[in-house]
């Protein structure tokens, strides 16, 4: 009997987690997403490259579920815990995480990595976060 109510009790805790996994993904994919790229460029003095960047990226509010795009350069700081050390930092704001992979596959952003983003930088680091 003992075993019946612990079994019991693990399946109703389990159902209730699985529950709340559940409503959890659906909430995820009805709220606005913030996808930020912060890029190193090969050559940082270029302003060629810092313009095709800056561009390029621009260009991929033609991509459906992209609600906006900010670009621009860092500002340096004197404070210890800001990282000022990137050259463009970029901000989008998708739809939902739906629209953001929808992006990741649309052609025009293929394209403006394989012949801008990846040309041109030396490194990039991608944060991709649900708003609360």
């Amino acid at each position: 009997m003992k075993n019946q109510k612990l079994a019991f009790h693990l399946i109703i805790l389990i159902l209730f987690l699985v529950a709340r996994v559940d409503a959890s993904d659906q909430t995820i994919q009805t709220k606005t997403v913030t996808h930020i790229v912060i890029i190193w460029l090969k050559e940082t003095a270029a302003s060629d490259s810092r313009d095709a960047l800056i561009n390029a990226t621009k260009g991929v509010l033609k991509i459906p579920g992209v609600k906006s795009v900010q670009v621009g350069s860092a500002i340096q700081s004197e404070r210890p815990v800001v990282d000022s050390s990137y050259d463009l930092g970029v901000s989008m704001e998708f739809e939902s995480l739906q629209a953001l992979r929808n992006y990741e596959q649309n052609p025009i952003h293929k394209k403006s990595d394989e012949d801008t983003l990846k040309p041109l930088a030396s490194k990039f680091i991608i944060y991709d976060f649900v708003n609360e």
